[in-house]
């Protein structure tokens, strides 16, 4: 009878595990460059 209440210290560890089973959140990021030149510069 005291088996299972010797398992619920553990479970705040199997929750833990669970959260970190997965990779990381991707970051959304915008990046702007400016080029100081004419276009016909650049493209031609």
């Amino acid at each position: 009878m005291k088996k299972p209440y010797l398992c619920i210290p553990f479970l705040p560890f199997l929750f833990v595990a669970v959260a970190h089973a997965h990779g990381p959140v991707r970051q959304k990021v915008e990046e702007e460059i400016t080029i100081n030149a004419p276009a016909q510069k650049v493209w031609g």
